[in-house]
């Protein structure tokens, strides 16, 4: 009697949770995410139906909030649960390989992401068809898998493939369509083809708003995308308004610490230091370092990436000591991460060294600008011409 009792407090529990992931409160649904799953750790059988939304919902509010350590074993041991109970190609399974795969994207391990989007994708192909949504979401995925490893054309037709399949399944006002139209808009922006990235843009921005509102995620990594494009094109006008409410979206929704607020803090700094005004750009430069600090730790690329940009704006500014100091963090960090024999560190060496040796920081500076950005060429999806990110979207389920 009283397991019946906490699985139907477990239930209720579920249920307070996906109402307030709707409404985008995310604290607060974790809150109770997290008491739900303690409950049915004690009360409720592994593979029951409940159990499996409690790993379900705590891993997708861990995934959303940027906590992927988190989130990736509660989703292995879904995945294992689904396993024993459907076998290999259920289209479940194909579900928590598409979200599997999406943590090691997030966390820029696309070795690992590939074969599960591409698994995932096989499973639905043979279980739906060709033309069926879910489909395309495993084509989208791949596509922007593709479009970070710099397989632009492979990305471009994976695109246009989804695309077909959405607008005959949903039509063309749709929260998943506005996602394909922003993803290749992305595409072409990295290829440098502006004039066919804005448009896509801002349907994607217009579909957005009439789908979810004016104060959805969704709508605010629109208003960074279109931003960097203006910003780009030398629109700094256009830019700053749209960045800016892009911030006021991510930090109501998603707190001060999380890495999507410091993304769109360092592109505010990036955007303040190519039209010359650093004092706006060093605040947003900290202000980012802080959230990727608090949330990332002090080794994750996209934490060097904020010092990185940090110091070339002191280097802009002749304040060679502290762009030195943070260069060096930097190139420890990337020592330490790739290893005294990989090319790049190699060359970093030697030019560190040619440049205490000349006891001269300016001259040298260049030169540690180029190998930082190879090195996270490697790592992260960034906007190199910029020292800004855009805003790749989350490969869906």
């Amino acid at each position: 009697m009283k397991n019946i009792r906490k699985v139907k407090q477990v239930k209720r529990l579920i249920r307070q949770v996906s109402q307030l992931y709707e409404q985008n409160r995310y604290a607060e649904a974790t809150e109770l995410a997290l008491q739900a799953y303690n409950l049915a750790l004690q009360y409720v059988r592994p593979d029951h139906p409940v159990f499996e939304a409690c790993l379900d919902n705590l891993g997708l509010l861990y995934f959303e909030m940027g906590k992927y350590s988190l989130a990736e074993p509660l989703y292995r041991q879904l995945l294992e649960i689904r396993q024993k109970r459907h076998g290999e190609s259920h289209p479940d399974i194909a579900t928590s390989l598409n979200i599997l795969a999406g943590l090691y994207y997030q966390t820029g391990d696309y070795a690992r992401a590939e074969p599960l989007y591409l698994q995932a994708l096989a499973i639905r192909r043979a279980a739906f068809g060709d033309t069926h949504p879910d489909v395309a979401q495993s084509i989208d995925n791949l596509a922007l898998l593709y479009s970070e490893l710099g397989k632009y054309a492979q990305a471009e037709a994976l695109y246009k493939e989804a695309l077909i399949i959405w607008r005959t399944a949903l039509g063309d006002i749709h929260p998943d369509v506005a996602t394909n139209l922003d993803n290749l808009a992305l595409l072409y922006y990295k290829m440098g083809q502006y004039a066919q990235a804005e448009p896509l843009y801002t349907q994607a921005l217009l579909i957005r708003q009439t789908c979810l509102g004016e104060t959805h995620l969704d709508v605010a990594n629109s208003l960074n995308n279109l931003a960097l494009l203006y910003k780009s094109m030398g629109q700094y006008a256009r830019a700053a308004p749209l960045y800016q409410r892009a911030l006021t979206i991510r930090r109501s929704i998603l707190g001060e610490t999380h890495p999507d607020v410091g993304l769109v803090m360092n592109n505010l700094g990036s955007l303040y230091h190519e039209m010359g005004e650093y004092v706006q750009a060093e605040e947003y430069y900290q202000r980012g370092l802080t959230s990727m600090r608090s949330s990332l730790g002090e080794t994750h690329p996209l934490t060097l990436q904020c010092l990185s940009n940090l110091g070339s704006l002191y280097r802009e500014k002749g304040e060679y000591a502290e762009a030195q100091s943070l260069y060096q963090r930097v190139y420890i960090a990337m020592q330490a991460t790739l290893g005294d024999e990989h090319p790049d560190v190699a060359k970093s060496r030697m030019h560190r060294q040619k440049c205490f040796a000349a006891g001269d920081w300016h001259p040298c500076a260049g030169l540690w600008a180029k190998l930082i950005l190879s090195w996270q060429r490697v790592w992260i999806p960034w906007d190199r011409s910029t020292r800004q990110w855009v805003t790749t979207s989350r490969p869906k389920h």
